[in-house]
């Protein structure tokens, strides 16, 4: 499964601009980068300290653009972690020796990670934080789990034992703890922040988690099954890439949408069934019988047969030019249904992608690894005692990770909490943005630094305005359950037209 992480964790990038450069001090190193090999932490062995000098940093994982060049100076820190006897857990934290913020950075990953995110370190580095991130102990066959503690360290070891090392470590090199600790993720490291928050909720006082994929066992049903409906038992494609084209442009115009970007898929009224093919139609502008089949299976996300549960929701409305995710490559092959969970917990009993059993076989690995792997836990009562904040977002047009995941979690904080929720929680849901970016509406937004703002000057954040989409440039994003509306005769693309409103 090399090639669908590899896929996921380009995905996976975060969604943020890493705030303002408040508070920047030169860093007064307390012992030498490599005596820092020296330092003693519980379960962990220090491999290699040393002092990277600028633009010396290139990894053969790359950077996805970024510059070694623009990189500074830093002490690089490599660690292996065991918290069990088949543990080893890859960390890497990085120091910056000169400007520093006085913040810890931890990082997120994607999919089933198994190798450093040298992006996330990059980025966090150049905006003078010290930052960390880890392979999740899966390398170097992200995906094959061989048993189940291999699993825990993925699922939640993994993030707060690098928690653990970064801290010790900055406070070793710098001779003080960090001023505020942040933690940022999309897709898997979405989970791993609420996996944070929920059972390790002192590592971090803000968390910035997009596309969360904390409902983890159902997520990965839902997988399965949107790739099921995407193809025929022989693993041919149903649709090509034009006819999603053609359905996204046909969803913009049935839904309230702005160049073509569906704005709000909550109060979308769209029935395919009306662009049914006639015999004479030779499928031109048109879906088959089985094509209507497979859309409105998507849609809907996956059920049990018997008792009718919906087991995790559908793709939104104006998220169909994204499912070519979902399709075989061009290099021929498909895309994978992400079936390894499933494959890890049920053993003999899997029978393929095709043979899944979406009552028994969903119930068995429920029973299996829900309390392992799932992040769903909304008793968030002692992060919200220390004063932990969350920022969660998420794209409305993703086709890896519903939003309405995302939405049925926050339901249940608000549920819990009333009003108080907002003392602790923001959830924004992003127009036309794929998974963890890209995509026709705008994802870019400053998180890091909106959330920083939170935590450090009780400055809680409203409206956020989103820039850089392809097809709209511009957008409001209103807390959630609040939603944006034109005002008056306003420009339709433009975030100043729009105001929040309750529902």
């Amino acid at each position: 499964m090399k090639h669908e992480n590899a896929w996921r964790s380009r995905a996976a990038r975060i969604v943020a601009v890493f705030g303002t450069l408040i508070g920047l001090a030169p860093a007064h190193a307390a012992i030498r980068c490599e005596d820092l090999r020296q330092v003693e932490i519980s379960q962990m062995n220090i491999s290699a300290a040393e002092v990277v000098p600028a633009g010396g940093f290139h990894s053969a994982m790359g950077f996805n653009g970024l510059e070694a060049a623009k990189l500074p100076e830093f002490c690089r820190v490599t660690v292996v972690a065991h918290p069990s006897a088949q543990s080893h857990i890859g960390i890497e934290v990085w120091l910056p020796t000169g400007d520093w913020n006085g913040k810890f950075l931890g990082t997120g990953n994607g999919g089933f990670a198994g190798h450093i995110a040298y992006r996330s370190l990059a980025d966090g580095l150049r905006s003078h934080y010290a930052v960390a991130n880890t392979d999740t102990g899966t390398s170097p066959d992200a995906g094959y789990f061989t048993s189940r503690e291999e699993v825990k360290d993925w699922a939640f070891r993994s993030v707060h034992q690098m928690t653990i090392a970064a801290q010790s470590l900055v406070k070793a090199f710098y001779g003080k703890p960090p001023k505020e600790r942040y933690f940022s993720g999309c897709s898997s490291g979405g989970q791993e922040g609420l996996t944070e928050a929920q059972r390790f909720p002192d590592d971090y006082d803000g968390i910035l988690a997009g596309a969360p994929a904390n409902d983890r066992v159902d997520l990965h049903v839902a997988l399965l099954w949107n790739w099921r409906a995407m193809h025929r038992a022989d693993g041919t494609a149903i649709f090509s890439s034009e006819q999603l084209l053609l359905l996204s442009a046909m969803v913009a115009k049935s839904c309230p949408s702005v160049n073509g970007v569906v704005m709000n898929p909550a109060v979308c009224a769209f029935d395919v069934a009306q662009f049914k093919c006639r015999r004479d139609d030779h499928g031109e502008g048109c879906f088959t019988g089985e094509q209507i089949a497979a859309i409105r299976n998507v849609y809907n996300g996956p059920e049990d047969p018997k008792s009718q549960r919906r087991i995790y929701p559908g793709l939104a409305y104006g998220s169909e030019s994204q499912w070519t995710a979902l399709l075989p490559t061009e290099h021929g092959g498909g895309a994978m249904p992400y079936d390894a969970l499933l494959r890890a917990a049920l053993g003999a009993e899997w029978h393929g992608v095709f043979g899944f059993r979406f009552g028994q076989d969903t119930e068995a690995v429920e029973r299996d690894l829900s309390t392992v792997v799932n992040a769903t836990d909304p008793n968030l009562d002692a992060f919200r005692s220390h004063g932990g904040k969350l920022l969660l977002t998420h794209g409305w047009a993703d086709p890896v990770i519903a939003p309405g995941g995302s939405i049925r979690y926050v339901d249940e904080l608000r549920k819990r909490y009333g009003a108080d929720v907002n003392s602790f929680l923001r959830f924004y849901l992003v127009p036309g943005e794929a998974h963890c970016g890209g995509g026709p509406g705008p994802s870019t937004y400053e998180g890091l630094g909106i959330l920083a703002d939170w935590v450090e000057r009780g400055k809680a954040p409203s409206a956020i305005q989103a820039t850089g989409g392809s097809r709209l440039k511009e957008a409001l994003l209103c807390p959630y359950p609040q939603r944006a509306v034109l005002k008056g005769a306003g420009v339709p693309d433009e975030a100043r037209s729009y105001a929040c409103v309750s529902p």
